[in-house]
C-alpha cells in the first residue's frame, strides 16, 4: 500500500492604514489531500508444466494467493518423462508455493522437502575469466543426471532431453531468459564424470541474479528444481583474485531455501 500526502498552503495578507494606526491581518488556509494506492500481487493457478502428466487426487491449489502455500496429492501417470524425477511412487502429498512477485497466470513453485529424485552428479565448476564487473566469461561444467530411487542412485538420462542453464535470484526464481539449453549425450558410463557437460558463458549478469541453476528439461518443460552454483564476479567488488566460484547448493537445500523465502517474505497488502 502506497500513501501520498500533498499539502497546499495559501496565505492572504491584508493591510489597512489610518493616520495613527496600521493594522495587518494575515489569513492562512491549509488544504491536505491524501491519496491511497493499494497494490495486490496476482494469484497463482495450476502447476508447473513438469507436473502436467501427474493426476491430483485431492487439491487445494486451484487458486493460491501470492505468498501463499497449498497442498496436493499427485500420482504419476506417465513413464520416461520428467515425472520420473518427482518422488511419487505412491500417492504423495506436495506443498506448492506461489511467489510474491507472481505475474498473472504464473504457476506455483513446489517446495516440498525431498520431492525430487534428479540432479546433476558430482561438482559444478566455473571460473570467471572476465575482469570487467557485471560480466561472466568462462566454462561452466557439470555431470550427467543422477536419479535416486529408494535410496539407490544411478546415472540415468532416459527421462530428459538435456539440461537448462538459468540465472536465478535470491529465492531461486528464474531471472530473464535461459542462458543455454544443452542436449544430453549418449552417456554409457555408470560412473559420474562431472566434466561430461559444459557451456561457454559470455554474459552480462542480470541485476537480480545471484546464482546459476542447472535443471533437466524435456521438450519445452524444465524441471522446477536443480543444482545451484553461486558465482563470483571476478571484476566485481566482491570478486576473488582468480574469480574461482564453486559454492554449490544441492536440490534438497534448494527446496528448503525456497521454504525459507516463504517464511521471511513480507506481506502483500
Amino acid at each position: 500500500t502506497t500513501t501520498t500526502t500533498t499539502t497546499t498552503t495559501t496565505t492572504t495578507t491584508t493591510t489597512t492604514t489610518t493616520t495613527t494606526t496600521t493594522t495587518t491581518t494575515t489569513t492562512t488556509t491549509t488544504t491536505t489531500t491524501t491519496t491511497t494506492t493499494t497494490t495486490t500481487a496476482s494469484p497463482c493457478s495450476g502447476y508447473d508444466a513438469a507436473f502436467s502428466t501427474m493426476s491430483p487426487t485431492d487439491d487445494d491449489c486451484a487458486d493460491v494467493a501470492a505468498g501463499g502455500t497449498c497442498t496436493v496429492t499427485l500420482t504419476s501417470t506417465d513413464s520416461n518423462d520428467l515425472t520420473e524425477c518427482v518422488n511419487a511412487d505412491a500417492a504423495t502429498a506436495f506443498q506448492f508455493y506461489c511467489p510474491w512477485d507472481a505475474a498473472d497466470g504464473n504457476n506455483s513453485i513446489i517446495v516440498a522437502d525431498n520431492s525430487f529424485r534428479c540432479q546433476t552428479c558430482g561438482d559444478i565448476t566455473f571460473e570467471d575469466e572476465d575482469e570487467d564487473g557485471g560480466e561472466l566469461e568462462g566454462t561452466l561444467s557439470w555431470g550427467p543426471n543422477l536419479k535416486t530411487t529408494s535410496g539407490a542412485s544411478v546415472i540415468d538420462e532416459s527421462m530428459l532431453d538435456g539440461y537448462a542453464v538459468q540465472w536465478v535470484g535470491s529465492c531461486f526464481t528464474e531471472v530473464n531468459t535461459t542462458i543455454a539449453q544443452v542436449p544430453k549425450h549418449d552417456v554409457q558410463s555408470t560412473c559420474c564424470n562431472d566434466m561430461e557437460y559444459s557451456v561457454e558463458l559470455a554474459q552480462e549478469i542480470p541485476a537480480d541474479a545471484v546464482a546459476i541453476k542447472i535443471s533437466p528439461y524435456k521438450g519445452s518443460v524444465i524441471l522446477p528444481a536443480g543444482r545451484i552454483l553461486y558465482f563470483t564476479d571476478n571484476g566485481g567488488t566482491m570478486g576473488t583474485a582468480n574469480g574461482a566460484s564453486q559454492a554449490e547448493v544441492g536440490v534438497v537445500t534448494y527446496i528448503l531455501s525456497i521454504v525459507a523465502c516463504v517464511a521471511t517474505s513480507g506481506a502483500v497488502n
